[in-house]
């Protein structure tokens, strides 16, 4: 389970790989499934990171997949650069590989800094 009905909204989710199941109350209602031909690239969460309200539905992997988080903070920044679904996935992976390749010569992140987007398989 990725996210859980009821639960509080932490995360926003982008899928880059991978079907997932969206269930109501016990009920299936909704299927995601991410198409990297087409640039489909479901994602959800923001409701309750906009609105901070408990997750309306629960979603469920129906097979190994792959997801990028992104936590409030950086949602609103994303989210300020109004970039499409398709060009949000190449700025998470972006922001993804960059301490990897600079880790060597980058002094640390601050603590105030806001957090980075996190890939979660």
């Amino acid at each position: 389970m990725v996210i859980k009905q009821g639960d509080k909204g932490d995360y926003f989710f982008v899928c880059e790989q991978g079907s997932f199941d969206v269930v109501v109350d016990g009920k299936s209602v909704h299927k995601y499934v991410a198409v990297a031909k087409e640039q489909r690239y479901p994602c959800f969460g923001e409701l309750a990171l906009m609105y901070a309200k408990p997750r309306a539905a629960s979603v469920v992997a129906l097979e190994d997949s792959v997801l990028w988080r992104l936590g409030r903070s950086g949602f609103r920044r994303v989210q300020s650069m109004n970039t499409s679904k398709g060009d949000l996935l190449k700025v998470l992976r972006k922001v993804d590989d960059a301490p990897a390749r600079a880790a060597a010569s980058t002094p640390r992140r601050p603590k105030s800094a806001p957090p980075l987007p996190r890939r979660v398989a």
